[in-house]
């Protein structure tokens, strides 16, 4: 992560308001099939945590821009930020795995820039993405309107608190309209939902004892035919 990418996301460019008409993109979910049915299907399961897990074992490196070569930042706040962890709850790994599961089953993953007053960073936290509804201002700024869970993370008590573009960093799955991400979840639905189904059907069977749930009776004698 480069010091000017971190300096262009400080940039204050846009009016915090929650009042006024708003655009645009906003996420919905799938009907059929969500993250948590999907997750319990054991192939979605171990993929999603092997490649998180996978990905969050990697060194986190910042580097710094001079020219046209750049030079890895050893020392500094947002260094020991990294070293340190990025929140008070998590580890470096455990943040970067719990992002990369949201960027898999989610299309998108949400990261809080915490500051201080000088500008220094201070914390970066993951926004589960089931919080968070998306639109456009009229001067194509994307913001984020975040429901807070009750008691956690924030003191609104589970009230919306409106982070603006610069605020965050979004990373996107593969994206059809280059503002949302569309998860990997969304884009095969049927296949997950014909798993889920089949998933359904032998639960069902295996409670059941493995006896069929009805019988047709008759007091005739059936003839082969007739039986088939």
């Amino acid at each position: 992560m480069g010091m000017n990418f971190l300096r262009r996301l400080f940039r204050r460019h846009e009016v915090r308001s929650l009042q006024g008409p708003l655009s645009g993109q906003v996420l919905s979910g799938n009907s059929l099939v969500t993250t948590a049915t999907a997750e319990a299907q054991s192939t979605v399961y171990a993929c999603t945590t092997a490649i998180s897990s996978g990905v969050s074992t990697a060194p986190v490196l910042l580097h710094q821009n001079q020219g046209k070569t750049r030079s890895e930042v050893l020392s500094g706040p947002f260094v020991r930020l990294i070293k340190s962890g990025p929140n008070p709850w998590q580890t470096c790994p455990e943040f970067i795995e719990m992002l990369v599961a949201q960027i898999l089953l989610r299309g998108n993953g949400l990261v809080e820039i915490e500051i201080d007053r000088s500008g220094t960073v201070t914390g970066l936290r993951v926004i589960p993405w089931d919080w968070c509804n998306v639109q456009m201002t009229p001067n194509g700024q994307l913001v984020y309107d975040v429901y807070d869970q009750p008691g956690i993370y924030s003191p609104a008590q589970g009230k919306r608190r409106r982070l603006l573009q610069h605020e965050v960093i979004h990373i996107r799955d593969r994206s059809d309209d280059g503002l949302i991400g569309k998860s990997r979840l969304q884009r095969c639905a049927s296949t997950i939902r014909a798993a889920q189904t089949v998933h359904d059907f032998a639960t069902a069977a295996f409670l059941n004892g493995f006896y069929p749930s009805g019988i047709i009776s008759t007091d005739a004698i059936l003839n082969p035919a007739q039986r088939e």
